[in-house]
């Protein structure tokens, strides 16, 4: 057993990298309510927290460069309204 482990799970990042994978999917792809969608964010931003915080770091500041590019863009579409 320990020898198959060790030949399938040799890398702690890559089996702590899939485990995340397949959480995210599980919280996006629920079977419990019907395959339809949920929220996976909070788990992926989470999961890659402790992964590798500085991927966490770079993804809430490229978040809120697009917050705000798409907010600038809504609020001129409505001043030509």
């Amino acid at each position: 057993m320990f020898l198959l482990q060790s030949i399938f799970f040799s890398n702690d990042f890559l089996t702590s990298s899939i485990a995340l994978n397949f959480a995210v999917l599980g919280h996006c792809y629920s079977p419990w309510i019907k395959f339809k969608g949920g929220r996976g964010l909070a788990t992926a931003a989470g999961g890659s927290l402790l992964l590798s915080p500085i991927i966490a770091i770079i993804w809430l500041i490229s978040w809120f460069i697009i917050k705000k590019i798409v907010e600038t863009f809504i609020l001129l579409i409505l001043e030509q309204l």
